[in-house]
């Protein structure tokens, strides 16, 4: 399972097969610029054009971070409502905690987002995003980033 940070991996990414990360499920639902990519791609796994995958690890932040500005009502509401779109959710197994410690180690990333691009490379899809962390993944894992939040 070794790969080196200049090795593609991308090379049998089926094009229209998207992970959701954390801050594309926030643009989403904040309607921040790019959230019609993430509806588009959720119309597609609505008609079942792609698979549409969002990480245990996305799940979490979606959780806490919402728990810390709202409550545990609004939390769980959030968690529910993503659990209604057309999504597979991913959860750790062997090859998947291996393969974000591999992640982990070569790039320059949080632990959830290692889990996040992990997620995005075993399954063979593109990361959609608008998180510049992700940037240091190079060419190694597939991205699609939705425009940045512009910095005050």
């Amino acid at each position: 399972m070794h790969f080196s940070p200049t090795e593609r991996r991308n090379v049998n990414v089926n094009e229209a097969d998207v992970v959701l990360d954390t801050s594309a499920i926030f643009c989403l639902i904040r309607d921040e610029p790019g959230a019609d990519l993430v509806e588009a791609a959720l119309d597609d796994g609505r008609a079942a054009k792609a698979v549409i995958a969002i990480s245990f690890a996305s799940l979490t932040e979606v959780f806490y971070n919402t728990l810390r500005l709202a409550d545990r009502t609004r939390a769980r509401e959030l968690i529910g409502r993503i659990k209604s779109w057309p999504v597979d959710l991913v959860y750790p197994n062997e090859a998947l905690c291996l393969a974000a410690g591999e992640i982990k180690a070569l790039f320059s990333l949080s632990f959830a987002d290692a889990f996040i691009a992990a997620t995005a490379r075993e399954t063979k899809a593109v990361l959609v995003h608008k998180d510049p962390e992700f940037e240091s993944l190079g060419a190694a894992i597939k991205q699609k980033p939705l425009p940045y939040k512009r910095q005050r």
